[in-house]
């Protein structure tokens, strides 16, 4: 049984998916702890989104139907560097700094090789654009111009500026005392291995399967486009992408 603690904060990380949207309706209507609601968006350009504009759209349709039944504005995280955002394209274009082979001690020196698609053995992507957001949950967010807009005027004296979108507390930034909730399905044992006392899974801690979930979106109309059409919920220009998805971002 889990204990809440009272220096701790509770963050809710969703993806937008069925899974993460029905964990927030069991983390409420159980009656367990919430104080924030986190999402990572990728971004291709410095102007252009990573997801398919349908879930774009999705997604802030999603982000209103969350604030008006929980009052919590779901934050948009994305990778950060030096206070400047990071992209698809920033790491594609970058050359890393190696050790040279023949080099010893910790002297590095630039190859003349950019970084280039990632692959099945160094998928950096997934590291560099997605869980480095996660654990920069003390950094900054990146929202859209209108949820930035929002925010300011729901909540105008708990944000700083529009830069960051971000909420003050202390505990938001630079704090280890952090308890993420993770949108893992009773029926994902393969997934078990991540959950610790500070990381939990709602559904599991209460048997909520897949199937319950998908149920759940499609009566409350918020069940993602990926579900019902064969566009993905993934970034369009994902180099794991079969023929036919590539086919249709043609």
């Amino acid at each position: 049984m889990h204990i809440e603690n009272a220096q701790f904060q509770y963050i809710a990380r969703i993806s937008h998916g069925k899974d993460s949207l029905k964990m927030l309706d069991v983390i409420v209507s159980r009656g367990l702890r919430l104080d924030r609601i986190t999402t990572t968006d990728v971004w291709a350009t410095d102007t252009i989104r990573g997801e398919y504009p349908e879930m774009v759209k999705f997604k802030e349709r999603a982000d209103e139907y969350i604030w008006r039944k929980y009052r919590i504005e779901v934050e948009h995280l994305c990778a950060m560097k030096d206070g400047e955002k990071v992209t698809y394209e920033k790491l594609f274009y970058h050359i890393p700094k190696r050790k040279p082979k023949n080099a010893g001690g910790g002297h590095c020196q630039q190859q003349g090789t950019i970084l280039g698609f990632p692959t099945l053995w160094g998928p950096w992507c997934q590291s560099d654009l997605k869980r480095s957001a996660s654990r920069q949950a003390a950094g900054f967010s990146c929202t859209s111009r209108e949820l930035v807009q929002k925010t300011q005027n729901r909540l105008s004296t708990d944000f700083q500026s529009v830069s960051s979108g971000f909420p003050t507390s202390p505990a938001t930034r630079g704090s280890t005392n952090i308890v993420e909730y993770l949108g893992i399905a009773a029926d994902e044992p393969k997934r078990f291995g991540q959950l610790t006392d500070r990381k939990r899974a709602p559904l599991v801690e209460f048997g909520i399967e897949e199937g319950l979930c998908g149920l759940y979106c499609q009566y409350e109309g918020i069940l993602a486009p990926s579900y019902e059409t064969s566009c993905r919920d993934g970034c369009w220009m994902c180099h794991n992408q079969g023929v036919n998805q590539l086919r249709l971002l043609r």
